[in-house]
């Protein structure tokens, strides 16, 4: 059995000793306390790291879905504001073993419950859109973790140069223009996803009022979000949409927008005010990733510094940048740096109940293809749909010295 196996067994013991303790006192006898109601099991559940005791963490959504029978996207709740796991102490007594048994196999299958990802696109600036998305979607879909879907507006925006990756996202066949235009019909059912990850860009046409009062409703009552490199520069007068990304550029975002954020090169972070344009990068080109809050489930694990593939490294960006962390920064090393400063690259925003998870990086298919790119765009949809991260950080992670990269070959069906 493995060790996470055994973990979900002596939960699910756990979970069995709170509801029979009252009527079998001391029988069990894998606690020194008996939580009788949810509300003292809210109280002792959370009170001590699981690793303290059995040596390794256990992901808490499943212990949450067995006990509440709540949304999945409302479980991660816990994680966040407690940040803890449940501290267990293995049973003796033989009697607990039919139980033990049981309901291993019980959560053992909730354990394997995927993550349901739906992808948004339709309009970008960046040529390679259609074929990013499938790559998108592929990465997700090979971890084993995730179902995807894409969602499509009807009205499609700059989809030749990749066109003959459209037709492998299961969507209709749209109509492509030469400009962006509205779908007035683009209604995706958000509330059937646990994240919602956009790879919309800049001009990217408003969406029908409804489905962005849905969309504001879904994240703000706990779904997951992800923006993804140029999903930043789209609508810049939909002021619920800049609250949920924090930071954005381009599409006339200025002073008005909210400050500048950034960290100087004394390691302090920076909220500028000061008046200007929102939005720009240098050439693209392989440049460091510093990581600034490591403790947290998207970063833990990765190095100090790791370095990119060829990628844009945008620059300037500013906006609310409410409740909003600054995980990672970029630093501009190009012949055409913009700025003399550490730029935020992944971010993390609470808006409402809901988690966003904000990427800059993956301009095009090499930026795509680094490992740096994949595993923290991976780690963030699944930060953003439960709160949590199971995925570890691989061998060829990036370093410090080198960047590492992936190339992209399309899984035949």
């Amino acid at each position: 059995m493995s060790e996470d196996s055994r973990l979900i067994g002596l939960s699910a013991l756990y979970l069995v000793n709170c509801a029979v303790y009252p009527f079998f006192f001391g029988i069990f006898h894998p606690f020194s306390v008996g939580p009788h109601t949810r509300g003292n099991l809210n109280q002792f559940v959370w009170r001590r790291g699981i690793g303290e005791r059995i040596g390794c963490a256990l992901p808490t959504p499943i212990l949450q879905a067995a006990y509440y029978n709540l949304p999945a996207y409302r479980l991660a709740e816990f994680p966040d504001r407690v940040r803890h796991y449940l501290y267990l102490i293995p049973p003796k007594a033989s009697i607990v073993r039919p139980f033990l048994i049981l309901f291993l196999a019980l959560l053992s299958a909730c354990a394997t419950a995927q993550i349901k990802v739906l992808i948004v696109d339709g309009q970008n600036n960046h040529v390679v859109w259609p074929k990013s998305t499938i790559m998108l979607k592929q990465y997700l879909e090979d971890t084993g973790r995730f179902t995807v879907d894409v969602a499509r507006s009807a009205y499609t925006w700059n989809a030749d140069a990749e066109a003959a990756y459209l037709p492998l996202a299961g969507v209709p066949a749209g109509e492509d223009l030469p400009q962006p235009q509205p779908d007035p019909d683009f209604a995706p059912p958000f509330t059937a996803y646990d994240v919602v990850v956009s790879n919309f860009g800049w001009r990217a046409a408003p969406w029908p009022d409804a489905t962005q009062a849905a969309f504001e409703a879904y994240v703000r009552d706990g779904g997951g979000f992800v923006s993804v490199h140029a999903a930043d520069n789209s609508f810049p007068e939909w002021e619920a949409y800049n609250l949920m990304i924090g930071l954005g550029g381009w599409g006339g975002r200025d002073e008005r927008s909210g400050p500048y954020v950034y960290y100087d090169n004394d390691g302090e972070l920076i909220r500028d005010p000061a008046p200007g344009e929102g939005g720009v990068h240098g050439a693209q080109h392989e440049f460091p990733i510093t990581v600034r809050v490591a403790d947290h489930p998207i970063t833990r694990g990765m190095p100090p510094v790791w370095m990119t593939t060829a990628d844009e490294c945008y620059a300037m960006l500013r906006g609310p940048a409410e409740n909003l962390t600054v995980l990672a920064t970029g630093k501009d090393r190009s012949d055409t740096a913009p700025t003399d400063r550490h730029e935020p690259a992944l971010m993390v925003i609470e808006y409402g109940d809901g988690r966003v998870f904000h990427t800059t990086l993956g301009h095009d298919t090499e930026s795509q293809e680094s490992v740096g790119f994949i595993v923290s765009f991976l780690r963030g949809v699944e930060w953003a749909a439960t709160g949590t991260v199971t995925q570890e950080i691989p061998e060829d992670f990036p370093t410090a010295d080198a960047p590492s990269r992936r190339s992209f070959t399309l899984r035949e069906k």
